[in-house]
């Protein structure tokens, strides 16, 4: 061999070993039409893993497996695709679509109908799902809000001049063309620990993020924030007030400088709390949002046929609902051999609506769920036991707040002149959330690991007005969508 020969071989030697040393492969799931796979698996090894997120994108690291080693991406529906690892690289990845009429499959020597399956699932339910489970879990919660109408009057200002009254509406009537009708966003990543053990639940975070741009910030709760400086402005910070709506006292003796007071660090229980919501509502029994698996007398079902997951085949049945009772429409998903129910499709079906509260006309406060859509998956752990793997809902909601409020000073000697300060407002908003749960690693909580298991009260939150992608490296998330990597070139007035 001459030298040259000699040089070239060692050349792509030496690009191999480079590729192999590679610390992460990004890349898109996408179906044979072109369209973004969302939330398909990528798993390299028994272990280790990662899912495309809503727009198809993934990053998952490789480090430290060998080079025969097998990347697996797998998406219910779909033929799972295998690829050496030496052959994964970043680009996209096309999934060919799988699914088989009934008559075209040999499941049993007896063919189920709805009402068989759905009963097999329901006697299978206490062996199939495991409640209590330890995971670390990424957590990602997308709020937009659009304040609609903000209204202000001034009912009585005892110690106000007409000049302070009017800078008062001066500054509200900024705070209205700043807010009404326009939009922001924000994004908040969480990377934490989980355990739960019967009714109790231990966090600890890892690493959080939220991603806002204070500037544009209009959520509901910054405007709550700016509308009461406004008004504490006018108010004697020396002394303490009642604060009263209508009829109703809600403090008795409250410092104005503890009016909305800003957290100082964030509660571990707030979290432990939405999670909780999140996986009862989304848990297979009577009293979640999945009713229609035990209430078969009150909603339409079609048994569409035999879809597959990592090649094994499941129970594609359709549902809708035929009482008002019944809130959801969608599709969900049954492993024919032991009757578990591994992911569910859902939306709120025509008419249906979530969470409702109109006292309008007596206390000027509705609220309403107008759109839910959720879905989740569930997958089989080393205990045979099945837990969520991922879980994605997305809500919208309108909101209408209409509430005189007023500040009566305590008098706290002779000399001190009783004075009240009272308005009104009218705030109406639409906002929409999304809430995703990518659990990366399950296993099973027994009473030594929960005793063991470390619970903060508090965490760490890092604020951030751009998307950094240093800040996640070499952590397990959902890859960022393009809105979050984008989010610094939003317009201001958008």
């Amino acid at each position: 061999m001459n030298i040259k020969k000699t040089l070239l071989v060692l050349f792509i030697s030496l690009i191999n070993i480079t590729f192999f040393q590679a610390q992460s492969v990004s890349g898109k799931i996408l179906s044979t039409e072109n369209l973004a796979i969302p939330y398909a698996t990528i798993q390299i090894g028994e272990k280790h893993g990662t899912i495309s997120n809503q727009e198809g994108d993934f990053t998952i690291s490789t480090k430290g497996f060998a080079e025969n080693e097998i990347v697996k991406i797998s998406y219910l529906g779909f033929e799972t695709k295998e690829i050496p690892l030496n052959k994964f690289i970043s680009k996209d990845y096309i999934l060919k679509e799988r699914f088989d009429v009934l008559s075209e499959v040999y499941l049993t020597n007896k063919k189920l109908n709805v009402e068989e399956i759905l009963q097999k699932v329901k006697d299978s339910i206490s062996s199939n799902y495991n409640l209590d489970f330890k995971s670390q879990i990424f957590y990602r919660n997308t709020i937009v809000s659009t304040p609609k109408k903000m209204e202000f009057e001034i009912l009585k200002a005892s110690e106000l001049s007409k000049s302070t009254i009017k800078t008062i509406n001066s500054q509200f009537e900024d705070l209205q063309n700043f807010a009404v009708n326009k939009t922001s966003t924000y994004y908040k990543d969480i990377l934490l620990n989980y355990a739960k053990l019967n009714d109790s639940i231990k966090i600890n975070v890892t690493k959080a993020t939220k991603l806002i741009n204070q500037a544009k910030d209009k959520s509901t709760d910054k405007l709550q924030t700016d509308f009461i400086k406004i008004i504490t402005k006018q108010l004697d910070s020396s002394s303490t007030y009642k604060l009263k709506s209508g009829l109703f006292k809600i403090e008795d003796s409250i410092k104005v400088d503890n009016v909305f007071k800003t957290k100082e660090t964030p509660k571990t229980k707030e979290i432990a709390s939405d999670l909780k919501v999140l996986l009862n509502k989304n848990a297979i029994n009577e009293n979640s949002y999945f009713s229609f698996l035990f209430n078969t007398s009150k909603n339409d079902y079609t048994l569409d046929g035999i879809s597959y997951f990592n090649g094994n085949p499941v129970y594609k049945i359709t549902f809708t609902p035929k009482r008002k009772s019944e809130k959801f429409e969608g599709v969900f998903y049954v492993n024919t051999k032991d009757f578990a129910v591994i992911k569910i499709d859902y939306n709120l079906a025509e008419n249906r609506f979530g969470k409702r509260l109109n006292l309008k006309m007596l206390v000027g406060i509705k609220f309403i769920e107008n759109k839910i859509n959720g879905s989740v998956v569930f997958k089989k752990g080393d205990d045979n036991l099945y837990s969520p793997q991922f879980i994605n809902i997305e809500k919208q909601q309108y909101a209408y707040l209409s509430r005189p409020l007023k500040f009566i000073k305590n008098v706290m000697s002779e000399d001190d002149e009783k004075t009240t300060f009272k308005f009104k407002f009218k705030v109406e908003a639409t906002s929409s959330s999304k809430e995703e749960l990518y659990f990366i690693e399950n296993t099973t909580t027994n009473n030594t690991n929960f005793k063991e298991f470390l619970n903060e009260d508090e965490y760490q939150i890092e604020s951030i007005e751009a998307y950094n992608p240093e800040i996640w490296k070499n952590y397990k998330i959902i890859s960022p969508v393009e809105s979050i990597k984008n989010y610094h070139l939003e317009d201001i007035n958008i």
